[in-house]
Parts: structure tokens; C-alpha cells; sequence
């Protein structure tokens, strides 16, 4: 389990490096913030976490929050 642990952190960081320098910022950006909604179902659909209201309701509050920030954007450079 640590060597998958270890693989896994290994893993995230490399392809978010590579992918950082190959990818715009905002995208890029989108992508690091949607990976905890991610992780929460995947949780719940791979290791059988229990997905209470409480983890739910974060997991959207958060995804509002992109979405707010894609559709207002930012009009500072």
C-alpha cells in the first residue's frame, strides 16, 4: 500500500508538471481546482466512502465556485 501511495503522489505530480508546461494557466488552474470534487466520488466510488450531506454539499459549494470564476473571469492582466 505505501509503494502505491508513493507511485500515486510521484505520479500526480509529474503529470501536473508536465501538463502545467504544456497547457495555459486557466485551464490548468481549473484542472487543480476540480481535483478535490473528483477525489470525493471517486472515493465513494472506488473505496466505498461514505458520502454524507456535509461531504456533498462541500464537494458543490467548491465546484460553484469554479464555475463562478470561469463565467466572471478576470479582467486583470
Amino acid at each position: 500500500m505505501l509503494t502505491i501511495c508513493l507511485l500515486w503522489l510521484f505520479g500526480y505530480h509529474l503529470a501536473l508538471n508536465i501538463g502545467e508546461t504544456r497547457i495555459p494557466a486557466g485551464p490548468s488552474g481549473l484542472i487543480i481546482g476540480t481535483y478535490p470534487i473528483f477525489t470525493l466520488f471517486l472515493a465513494a466510488i472506488f473505496v466505498n466512502e461514505k458520502l454524507t450531506w456535509t461531504k456533498v454539499t462541500g464537494g458543490l459549494i467548491g465546484f460553484a465556485g469554479i464555475v463562478m470564476l470561469v463565467i466572471t473571469g478576470s479582467s486583470e492582466m
